[in-house]
């Protein structure tokens, strides 16, 4: 692979970096969804707090910014006990790959996709209900 990859779309230059840029400081959506799996989230500012699937967030919004969508790699989901602290969501699907395990989740009506590793895997089974921890770390605010 390069040390830069050019992402375009419709003739218009989205983003210029390395592989492991876009990948992790995606500019946009559209870049954020080309390159590898992402979840792809809602964020709103609701009075002085950022809400995030239904529950307050530690992602910070910019300021002047009321909504934005956030980008969380599949593997930057970490599935926890149900918490009020925390989003929860609802198992729909469990994909083992063999060297990675996908859950599929309904997360008041958005869709969101964790992995984790056969070792470290969740005894989670269809229907069963999950926290979801997202950390601001590991996910990227994207406002266009």
């Amino acid at each position: 692979m390069a040390d830069t990859v050019i992402v375009m779309k419709g003739g218009e230059i989205r983003q210029a970096a390395s592989p492991v840029e876009i990948y992790r400081k995606p500019a946009d959506t559209f870049v954020a969804d080309f390159i590898g799996s992402t979840n792809l989230i809602d964020i709103v500012r609701d009075g002085d707090r950022t809400m995030l699937l239904g529950r307050p967030s530690a992602v910070a919004l910019p300021y002047g910014v009321s909504k934005a969508t956030l980008s969380v790699r599949p593997e930057d989901v970490e599935l926890v006990a149900p918490s009020s602290d925390l989003p929860e969501a609802t198992v729909t699907f469990v994909r083992d790959l063999g060297g990675a395990i996908e859950f599929f989740l309904d997360a008041d009506g958005t869709q969101v996709v964790a992995v984790t590793s056969p070792r470290s895997r969740p005894q989670l089974a269809i229907g069963d209900r999950v926290g979801l921890r997202l950390d601001p770390a590991h996910s990227v605010v994207l406002t266009r």
